[in-house]
């Protein structure tokens, strides 16, 4: 029928997609609504743990986008993210502090200039509250749990397979972050190794989402995965700062502490480390071998769909 191309409408609606999406956002609405207080508190882990939820969150609307009415879903989207960019800043000077006053532990004959530096990242972190401010404000802010609430009521079943929507779009984000490093190793560079990063912090998510439908496989290749994630924000991290503390010397050269260059090449170092550390994870993850077998495992789900015979 025209209209219709593609469609098998003999099919009865997919209940199982529907009921994933209303479970999986539910619950992680939940999880983001108990880390308010903390981050009311002020504390690292809670800036941290609210803007991993909103990221889980935001995994969760793309991977059931069909299923959710367009009229609910963008508003929420949008609300969504802006709590994740609000945080953003806040986090990465957390971070940086922390970095800092773990180099301050292991050089105590430069107290002084690490003590400087960590000083003016505290500084900022502080100029930063009004940030997490914003982000306290958008959760809790009536609309939010109005939004919602009409996001779960949009729902709704579709005639495919939710299954087989869910194994096709994990292996295009494999083959994704497969590609993201096939660039990066062809040209290193920063910029391709932070797009490898995100493309696999992705890849963890969607796939922490469809875990149940892989009970004897997924929670290995999570391991792995996740221990590539870790190593790329690792170096992420030393980079951030490598680069933060480059913009607050060349902002107040003035003010600059004794030893700070020295302290910058021992950074710059430290981040090319972690990048060779990278390449060893990643290559071993990346590998043509294993690239195969996790695209063989995510087109096969464990769980058999509610439109079966």
């Amino acid at each position: 029928m025209p209209g219709h191309k593609g469609k098998d409408n003999s099919l009865p609606p997919c209940e199982l997609g529907a009921e994933a999406a209303r479970e999986s956002l539910r619950a992680r609405l939940e999880v983001l609504r108990q880390h308010i207080e903390p981050l009311r508190a002020g504390s690292v882990s809670g800036v941290h743990d609210m803007r991993v939820a909103s990221r889980r969150l935001r995994a969760a609307l793309k991977e059931f986008k069909p299923l959710l009415g367009k009229s609910a879903r963008k508003p929420f989207e949008r609300q969504v993210r802006s709590i994740t960019r609000a945080l953003g800043r806040p986090r990465e000077l957390d971070v940086m502090a922390r970095i800092l006053q773990e180099w301050k532990d292991l050089l105590p004959d430069a107290q002084e200039t690490m003590g400087g530096l960590l000083d003016e990242i505290n500084r900022r972190r502080k100029g930063s509250d009004s940030l997490c401010e914003t982000a306290l404000a958008l959760v809790e802010a009536p609309e939010f749990a109005e939004q919602s609430e009409n996001l779960l009521q949009s729902v709704h079943p579709q005639v495919k397979c939710h299954l087989a929507r869910m194994r096709e779009g994990l292996a295009e984000q494999l083959e994704a972050a497969g590609g993201a490093y096939d660039r990066w190793i062809c040209k290193s560079g920063n910029e391709r190794l932070h797009q490898l990063r995100i493309c696999c912090k992705k890849l963890r998510y969607a796939c922490e989402i469809h875990a149940q439908h892989y009970p004897e496989v997924m929670p290995g290749f999570l391991t792995h995965l996740k221990g590539v994630q870790d190593c790329l924000g690792r170096w992420n991290d030393v980079r951030m700062l490598h680069e933060e503390l480059i913009r607050v010397r060349d902002e107040d050269a003035g003010a600059w502490p004794d030893g700070g260059d020295y302290f910058l090449e021992a950074l710059e170092e430290d981040e090319q480390d972690k990048r060779s550390e990278c390449e060893i994870t990643a290559t071993d993850f990346f590998a043509p071998d294993t690239r195969e077998a996790a695209r063989y495992f995510l087109l096969a789900p464990e769980s058999t769909c509610c439109q079966s015979d």
